[in-house]
């Protein structure tokens, strides 16, 4: 069986005789469609051991280097990176919805790696639409992410993501891109490019919007590269393009949607 996603212009094919592959499929068909040019091709493969039935998943993601080449590990199995586009997913058998969600953890820290290269950047944000423009608030967990998207979404906007945000970084200007990565509970409006209006980092308060320093914009968003190699040059020269071409702001929010006039007459 070969699937494959378009995410909005970056490519990810899938192949295999693992049932998790209709699993995928039906999580994910809004996105299937053909891609002529894979930013990834996935191998999905059996793996040893069984996976017992659990809550939630199981620590986190390890990085070690296999006979010379990239592999990403957790609980639930291991994706193994060539020198080109082709990778290797390897899963467990046992519960379906650890193997399920522990491979698409792993798909999605793979592509994340292999973004750079092609220009994309998958970023820690949550992303709403507003007015046909995209607004992105970058952070670690517990920033205020999903809050700022219940509010968004609350006001009646589209939210593309309240974790993970795909950024179309060598585009003119950069693009937010829908994806169906961590959407989590809201209605994401599908495949889709939209102008990055700004990059907003988050503080709680009565609505206020605040310039930020170059240095700390370019920390931020260092800081938010999704899986991406410390080794790879691409990610820093994409840093540095939406650091340079999209406004960096803090908005101050309260966790109701008193904040959308803001955006709205943000002109950058």
């Amino acid at each position: 069986m070969n699937v494959d996603f378009d995410f909005s212009g970056f490519g990810l094919r899938v192949a295999g005789e693992d049932p998790v592959l209709e699993e995928l499929l039906g999580l994910w068909r809004p996105f299937a469609g053909p891609t002529a040019h894979p930013v990834l091709e996935v191998r999905v493969e059996r793996g040893e051991g069984e996976l017992v039935p659990a809550r939630r998943l199981e620590g986190g993601l390890e990085e070690t280097r296999v006979d010379g080449r990239r592999r990403l590990a957790r609980v639930e199995g291991s994706i193994d990176l060539g020198e080109g586009k082709g990778a290797v997913l390897r899963l467990p058998g046992g519960d379906p919805g650890r193997r399920l969600w522990g491979g698409i953890n792993l798909l999605i820290a793979a592509l994340a790696g292999a973004l750079p290269a092609r220009g994309g950047l998958l970023l820690h944000g949550a992303a709403a639409l507003v007015d046909g423009r995209a607004f992105l608030l970058a952070g670690e967990s517990g920033s205020g992410k999903t809050t700022w998207a219940r509010a968004c979404a609350a006001a009646g906007l589209p939210v593309l993501s309240d974790d993970q945000v795909l950024v179309d970084a060598a585009d003119e200007p950069p693009q937010a891109l829908g994806c169906p990565l961590r959407a989590r509970d809201f209605a994401a409006p599908g495949r889709g490019r939209w102008p990055l209006a700004a990059v907003l980092l988050a503080r709680h308060g009565a609505p206020a919007l605040a310039t930020v320093s170059a240095l700390r914009a370019h920390a931020v968003l260092q800081a938010n590269a999704l899986f991406a190699s410390a080794h790879d040059p691409h990610v820093a020269e994409l840093v540095h393009r939406l650091a340079t071409r999209v406004p960096v702001r803090e908005l101050t929010f309260a966790p109701e949607p008193s904040f959308l006039p803001l955006l709205r007459d943000f002109s950058g």
